[in-house]
């Protein structure tokens, strides 16, 4: 009766519960990516039966996660499912950004337009290639998430010149201020100098006179 009650207990918590707790910081990021394998499985060809094995393999280790959770002697085959899974997928992933590649070197708008939407792509990583190739074979609105990547750069470059123009500003101010700086200065050492001849010529009318005088 026990048993049948784990069994049904298990298979509650596999329908209503989202994912397995434990070592939950390493399945979460398994689970919550396992729909977009199962999209781009139904809309592309290529690694599709690698993408459908790999799904298998996940389902059944999240299954087991649940019974993990009421029978705790199962966690350590959990884990050894969930690494495998983990395995599994960058190896997918690996082959997903080769196929990436692949598409555009092919210039399969296609292709290279369902890998973008399936979101397993890390566009950070290889934005600087896509860019490109986006540009010279879609118009705009083809791919919101390169859209988005578009106006940054954009934004980037406009921010970055008038960046640009506000430093060359400040430039210019500053070699102006020197210049009058400069300019201030000589003027004043200009004035000295004035000074000090009419100091030297007062002093030499000075002696003449008294020269006059003693005479």
């Amino acid at each position: 009766m026990l048993k049948y009650f784990l069994l049904l207990f298990s298979s509650l918590t596999f329908l209503w519960a989202t994912n397995p707790l434990p070592y939950a910081q390493l399945g979460d990021d398994i689970y919550n990516s396992l729909d977009e394998y199962k999209k781009l499985a139904t809309n592309i060809n290529q690694e599709k039966s690698s993408i459908e094995s790999y799904i298998k393999k996940v389902q059944k280790t999240k299954k087991l996660g649940y019974e993990a959770e009421i029978s705790p002697k199962l966690s350590k085959n959990y884990l050894t499912q969930l690494r495998e899974c983990d395995k599994e997928r960058q190896i997918i992933l690996t082959q997903l950004n080769a196929l990436l590649y692949r598409s555009m070197d092919n210039k399969d708008t296609k292709t290279f337009k369902k890998l973008i939407d399936s979101n397993l792509i890390k566009l950070n990583k290889v934005q600087d290639d896509l860019m490109p190739f986006y540009k010279n074979n879609f118009k705009s609105g083809s791919i919101k998430k390169l859209d988005t990547v578009l106006a940054s750069e954009k934004r980037y470059k406009r921010d970055k010149k008038v960046a640009n123009k506000e430093y060359r500003n400040y430039v210019e101010e500053k070699r102006i201020q020197r210049m009058r700086d400069a300019s201030e200065k000589a003027d004043t050492s200009r004035e000295a100098e004035l000074d000090q001849e009419i100091a030297k010529q007062r002093q030499e009318i000075n002696i003449m006179m008294e020269n006059e005088l003693i005479r």
